[in-house]
């Protein structure tokens, strides 16, 4: 056994220190020590953003270097140092009231009314089961035909089996049915997770900074962790996880296909064996099915403005946060990466109450 434990142990090794060469070799950006050549590294149109927000990003970014000369992290983030096995970071702490704090926990009894969540049934059926007066689950465990999989699925539904439930949603509806929100209800609020993350790149670059919103009494606690240098990532990474493995779901905007496989992606370039294989719910995909008709897109921005009624002040596009953060580094000033962090702040607050919106519905 212990043989076999090491040679696991030596497997994982030589495959993260493959994948760290390959990462390596990559050149989607570059961090350097010349002014004149990071100014040379970024245009609004490798960036594919317009001139105007350009622009007003690197005014803004002039405006924060003046305001926070001087000033130190612990002054305009208050928080504290977290140290583990792979270094340093810093864990920001902010605690926001939750626009709602009505949580129908008995929503999760709107999952029996999905009929189609049973193998067979498609939406004519459903409706000739409706007009029979099966109208949940439930109603077809002495069915003559459906009997057998409507008492499996009560089974896992009465044990609160999450595991069993979300496999079983995977198999039948897309992300972007309602039936996988109601899923949140087989578990307390305090057991979601709303996360965020801030890149260097598109893939395989430095996660600067790692968001993690978990309600608590009737607050939304926002954790961050700020990569203070290049070389506090694995930290962060580790106290992100023992936060987050705390939890039952994930929430997400795009996550699944970015975010999560981004820090599956980090956390194998430096060996470590922790990866995010829970319950994950993506609220791009639901957000689409109810707004994409009514919007110009479904970007979260968009639906924050429209439907959430917010309004972000000095913001930084994601696309120039590599060069403010670059800015950071260069300068030792706290200024750029001001707006950084509350632009994830602002991410993790405005998805939870999508989420909660969306819930409810």
């Amino acid at each position: 056994m212990e043989d076999e434990k090491e040679k696991s142990t030596e497997n994982w090794s030589y495959i993260a220190s493959k994948w760290k060469k390959s990462v390596l070799s990559l050149k989607e950006y570059l961090l350097t020590d010349s002014n004149e050549q990071a100014s040379q590294s970024f245009s609004y149109a490798s960036l594919n953003l317009p001139s105007q927000d350009y622009s007003t990003a690197n005014l803004l970014r002039e405006k924060l270097l003046k305001q926070y000369e001087g000033k130190h992290c612990s002054e305009i983030f208050p928080g504290e140092v977290c140290e583990n096995a792979y270094g340093k970071c810093y864990h920001i702490t902010t605690r926001i009231p939750l626009f709602s704090a009505n949580f129908k926990q008995e929503k999760c009894q709107d999952l029996l009314k999905h009929l189609e969540l049973l193998p067979g049934i498609g939406p004519i059926t459903r409706q000739k089961l409706v007009e029979e007066g099966y109208c949940k689950i439930s109603d077809l465990c002495k069915h003559p035909r459906y009997e057998a999989t409507a008492n499996s699925f009560m089974d896992h539904f009465q044990q609160a089996s999450v595991e069993n439930l979300y496999q079983w949603l995977g198999t039948r509806f897309k992300r972007s049915h309602p039936a996988w929100l109601k899923l949140l209800a087989m578990a307390p609020p305090g057991e979601w997770a709303f996360m965020d993350i801030e890149t260097l790149g598109l893939f395989s670059r430095p996660i600067i900074l790692i968001g993690a919103g978990i309600v608590e009494n009737q607050e939304l606690v926002i954790h961050q962790w700020l990569v203070r240098q290049i070389e506090e990532e694995a930290s962060a990474l580790i106290e992100y996880y023992q936060l987050v493995q705390k939890t039952k779901f994930l929430i997400t905007y795009n996550g699944q296909r970015f975010d999560i496989p981004y820090l599956n992606d980090r956390w194998a370039y430096y060996g470590i064996r922790s990866q995010l294989n829970f319950y994950s719910l993506d609220m791009l995909y639901p957000s689409r099915s109810v707004w994409k008709q009514s919007l110009p897109d479904c970007k979260l921005q968009t639906i924050e403005q429209a439907i959430l009624h917010k309004q972000r002040s000095e913001d930084v596009p994601g696309a120039l946060v590599p060069e403010f953060y670059q800015s950071y580094l260069q300068s030792s000033n706290i200024g750029p990466l001001v707006p950084i962090v509350t632009h994830n702040q602002v991410d993790i607050a405005s998805l939870a109450e999508l989420s909660l919106l969306l819930y409810e519905r």
